[in-house]
Parts: structure tokens; C-alpha cells; sequence
């Protein structure tokens, strides 16, 4: 994601096509990279606003909402409710 919105950006390529396209081609990442398009951001960002750093599209934004996520799966997994990250991706896409 870094090299992709910095020094690799190709013009036209937006937030929400880069990172469709990380979490499509993922390997062994750490973390896994997440889908983070308009309507995700739409419902994370009025909860969360104080823990992200810069502006949607920058890379310590990314790396927030990662966290963000993280922090999320193991609170609801100490709480009797395991899930993955990609099940805390889905419900935010759910609730739009």
C-alpha cells in the first residue's frame, strides 16, 4: 500500500481500487490487507475519527484502520465472539 499511494502511484487509481486489489492478490502479509473504499470509511470514520492519522488515502491512515481492526477482532474474541478481520470488514460494509 505504501509503495502504491507514494513513490508506484499510477494516476487514476484510487484508495478503494488499491486496496480491492492488495486483499485480492494477498499473500502472507501481516496484517492482512483489508478493503477500505467510500462506504467503509463512511461508517468507521464518524466513531473513530480521533484514532486515525492524516487524511482517507494516506498511509498512516491505512495503517490506523488496520489496527482499528485488529484491536476490534480481539476484543470481540476475548468476549466469546471470534471473528476475522475480514468479518469486521464485512460488517462495516453491511451497515451503510
Amino acid at each position: 500500500y505504501r509503495f502504491l499511494v507514494n513513490d508506484g502511484r499510477l494516476p487514476g487509481l484510487n484508495v478503494s481500487f488499491l486496496t480491492k486489489y492488495l486483499y485480492f492478490i494477498r499473500d502472507s502479509a501481516d496484517p492482512k490487507p483489508l478493503i477500505l473504499d467510500d462506504v467503509v470509511r463512511g461508517v468507521m470514520e464518524p466513531h473513530v475519527w480521533d484514532r486515525l492519522r492524516g487524511s482517507f488515502g494516506r498511509t498512516d491512515y491505512y495503517e490506523d484502520y488496520l489496527e482499528l481492526v485488529d484491536e476490534l477482532v480481539a476484543t470481540l474474541s476475548e468476549s466469546g465472539s471470534p471473528c476475522s478481520p475480514d468479518d469486521v470488514e464485512t460488517a462495516l460494509f453491511a451497515l451503510r
